[in-house]
């Protein structure tokens, strides 16, 4: 099973933002830790989502288009479990800054 939305690009855009701003804040809260302030960051890399991954040809076995299987309450077969209207949108971002005294 694979879901999809008309807004992918909409929201990897989201993704990515919400990545950046957490690799800032954790960096930040590490550069004090040692005593030190974030400079301004010398690289970024982001690695491909899953969907990325996948549409490459890639072979990702973190990838699951079946859905999750639980047991059938009535015992005959199990059921592909999901959200309905919901698909997941991830972005996986490194940056690394110059730590300033």
């Amino acid at each position: 099973m694979t879901l999809r939305t008309s807004e992918l690009r909409k929201y990897r855009d989201q993704a990515r933002e919400k990545a950046i701003q957490a690799a800032k804040e954790k960096a930040a809260a590490l550069a004090a830790a040692l005593g030190a302030k974030l400079g301004r960051p010398y690289s970024i890399v982001e690695n491909p989502s899953e969907y990325e991954a996948g549409q490459a040809g890639q072979n990702n076995s973190n990838t699951n288009n079946s859905g999750t299987f639980i047991e059938d309450p009535t015992g005959d077969e199990p059921m592909p479990t999901f959200a309905p209207g919901t698909v997941d949108i991830n972005a996986t971002i490194r940056v690394s800054f110059i730590l300033l005294e």
